[in-house]
């Protein structure tokens, strides 16, 4: 028998959340038109051209020694995403023509580096294989103004994949980069409801898709069905990837409809074959509200555990919490 909840209706996250965790299984089914982004491995030459960092006031323009600069905690991109065709194309540009759009450091203190970079990590890449000079702006920066530099400036060139972001972003929140979604939307120019979006799939993709499939080279909507099998057991999960219909894994262009066909081979086989289709694991939920995140609900079995986190803690106390959940139960009974 089909697997109806998981049969992959639902391609996009509803843009209208408010809850930063709503239950996967509650998010709509139809999912929104919008224009195809190009194959990643197009030539970054077909693309126009992307305008330069902006120079402020106080920035310096120089040009610093590569192996002074270490990349930052927040960084958008990792060793991966050099080895495409647009990374191959942008060595070929530089040792052809030079460095002519600068990265975007800031200067540290620490005994091996002078400088982290905040954004550029290809460029930076490129001109330490070449062995040359790196040309950057130095500029003095927070956190949280680095962090929407690196926004910014990836947006105006070959933005990091959805799950590169989707990673960066949760990163951020978990480690109280920003004390609220709607401050890191403020400040980064992205809408809250789309971090929201970003930061479910991070948080509820399956460990063992993060080390069998190369989640980087998955478009959004493949992203969302496969965070959509959360609650199935690693068995279970690993067994469909073991099927050899699962080999949409291994492919430069992953389409979501190859992988909604080959889960569901899997469920119906297994189904038919009396195999259960995986226990739920215990969920846990995180809620935020306009003060951060307030408390994680946890279900274990028939046990539903609340626990306040630390933003909460700045509302009310533990036995706060208690009388307000006692007060609502005795009105819900009154009705």
């Amino acid at each position: 028998m089909k697997d109806k909840k998981l049969s992959g209706a639902w391609a996009l996250l509803s843009d209208d959340l408010d809850s930063e965790d709503t239950p996967l299984d509650a998010l709509p089914t139809k999912p929104k038109r919008e224009a195809k982004e190009a194959p990643s491995n197009k030539p970054v030459s077909k693309r126009a051209p992307s305008p330069a960092p902006k120079k402020s006031d106080g920035d310096e323009l120089i040009r610093i020694d590569p192996s002074r600069v270490r990349s930052w905690a927040y960084k958008d991109r990792q060793s991966e995403d050099l080895a495409d065709l647009s990374y191959d194309d942008l060595m070929r540009a530089i040792a052809r023509n030079g460095q002519h759009t600068p990265i975007t450091v800031r200067r540290i203190k620490h005994k091996d580096y002078d400088y982290e970079e905040i954004a550029g990590f290809r460029r930076l890449n490129v001109c330490i294989a070449l062995g040359i000079p790196v040309l950057a702006i130095v500029r003095t920066m927070s956190d949280q103004e680095g962090f929407a530099t690196q926004i910014s400036e990836n947006d105006d060139r070959q933005s990091p994949s959805f799950w590169r972001r989707a990673q960066v972003l949760k990163k951020a929140m978990d480690e109280e980069l920003f004390p609220t979604v709607e401050a890191m939307s403020i400040k980064i120019n992205i809408a809250r409801s789309t971090i929201a979006n970003y930061i479910r799939v991070a948080r509820y993709m399956p460990k063992l898709f993060k080390e069998k499939i190369p989640l980087q080279n998955c478009p959004r909507d493949v992203l969302f069905f496969l965070a959509s099998l959360q609650d199935k057991s690693d068995d279970y999960l690993g067994a469909w990837l073991k099927e050899d219909h699962a080999d949409w894994r291994f492919s430069l262009s992953i389409r979501k409809d190859d992988v909604e066909k080959s889960y569901n081979r899997y469920a119906k086989k297994s189904s038919s074959s009396g195999e259960s289709l995986a226990p739920k694991k215990d969920s846990a939920k995180t809620y935020t509200g306009k003060a951060g995140r307030l408390f994680s609900v946890t279900r274990k079995g028939e046990q539903v555990l609340v626990n306040i986190l630390k933003d909460g803690k700045r509302i009310m106390t533990d036995d706060e919490l208690a009388e307000a959940l006692v007060k609502i139960m005795d009105d819900k009974v009154a009705k």
